[in-house]
């Protein structure tokens, strides 16, 4: 893997597989200097967040270093069960994280300025931050990643945690086995903080 991109939709693969009983990943080459925390922020939701059921009792991590940064990015990935969550907010304005009911023939723009065209109706993980983004949304999309739309554009419908509660993934208590080869560690600290975030009930 070369780019945060092909990061992102292999993820969302795993998010919403129908079927898994063991998940090993693996980063090679160049790949760990070039997206910095993001890079767990991906991994972590693809593993412990998302809409897939599959139970996944046995994980593997084979990953770049850890740090403290890294943490402090997971912990927010599970709190928002988000995966790239706005961690410099504005107090007065924060964002909302919620779910966007996409109509069927919306617009919404992807990486590298590719168009979509929503061809059924669908519900979304979605991000709003007025204060950066405007009226447009940021929505996770099956195969695509992370993908903007305007909420009033075919009737998008954005709905807050607030109202509707994002709760917390059944994923954590389901792991049994959890191998993690770091290759480098910022501190032992950060490793206890890390499984504190994911051990589950191991």
């Amino acid at each position: 893997m070369e780019n945060i991109e092909t990061l992102s939709l292999l993820c969302m693969a795993v998010a919403e597989a129908s079927s898994a009983g063991q998940l090993d990943i693996v980063f090679r080459g160049k790949f760990e200097q070039l997206t910095g925390p993001v890079r767990w922020a991906w991994l972590i939701y693809a593993v412990f967040c998302g809409s897939s059921s599959v139970s996944r009792k046995s994980v593997s991590f084979f990953c770049a270093p850890l740090t403290s940064e890294d943490v402090a990015m997971i912990q927010e990935v599970l709190r928002r069960n988000y995966p790239q969550p706005a961690l410099q907010q504005n107090q007065d304005r924060p964002p909302k994280y919620g779910f966007v009911d996409i109509q069927e023939g919306a617009k919404l723009s992807g990486r590298d300025g590719i168009r979509l065209e929503i061809m059924r109706a669908l519900r979304c993980r979605a991000l709003y931050y007025p204060v950066t983004m405007g009226d447009a949304v940021e929505v996770v999309v099956p195969g695509y990643g992370i993908c903007t739309t305007k909420i009033e554009d075919g009737g998008n419908n954005f709905v807050s945690d607030a109202v509707c509660s994002s709760l917390p993934s059944d994923q954590l208590k389901g792991i049994s086995s959890l191998t993690l080869n770091i290759s480098t560690l910022e501190s032992e600290t950060v490793l206890t903080q890390l499984l504190r975030l994911i051990g589950g009930n191991l």
